[in-house]
Formats: structure tokens, sequence, C-alpha cells
């Protein structure tokens, strides 16, 4: 049986909740106090997944350098032969 904090004196019960704003009449709620519009919102997991995927991608590309690199200059080096190929072909 739980008894009121107010009517016992006591402040150091953990079940209670301190709050310093005023109480609102349009509260959904009683005793809880809903946040205003000028407090930002922060998604924590969200922020969390953003930052281990740019972490991911950096090491990803890091490890596929000694495979991207060659490909991409072997691409270059077959546009810029074509024309000497085709020229040999014919």
């Amino acid at each position: 049986m739980q008894t009121d904090p107010q009517q016992t004196g006591r402040t150091d019960d953990p079940t209670t909740v301190v709050t310093t704003a005023a109480p609102h009449t349009d509260d959904p709620v009683p005793g809880v106090v809903s946040p205003t519009s000028d407090s930002i919102r922060v998604e924590a997991r969200g922020a969390a997944l953003a930052i281990l995927v740019v972490i991911a991608f950096v090491f990803a590309l890091q490890w596929a350098q000694k495979f991207f690199i060659p490909l991409a200059f072997g691409i270059v080096i077959a546009y810029t032969l074509n024309p000497v190929v085709a020229w040999l072909e014919s």
C-alpha cells in the first residue's frame, strides 16, 4: 500500500514524480507536462543509425578501394584506347 508523499512528508520515495512546470488545465494526462512547441525532439535511434551507416560506408569504401580504383582505371583506359582499337580492326 502506497501512501501519498505529501501526507507523510517523505521526499526520498523513488516513485515520487517532481515537476517544475505549472500544470496546464488542457493537459491530456494530469500530472504529466506535455512538451512545448519550442522543444526539439531528437530521434536517438535514427541519429545513431545514421552515424553507424556513415561509419560503415566509409569503412566499406576503404576496404573496397583495392577493387574499385583498378576497375575505374581499367574503364578509363578502355574508353581511351577504343578509337585506336577500332582503327586497327579496320
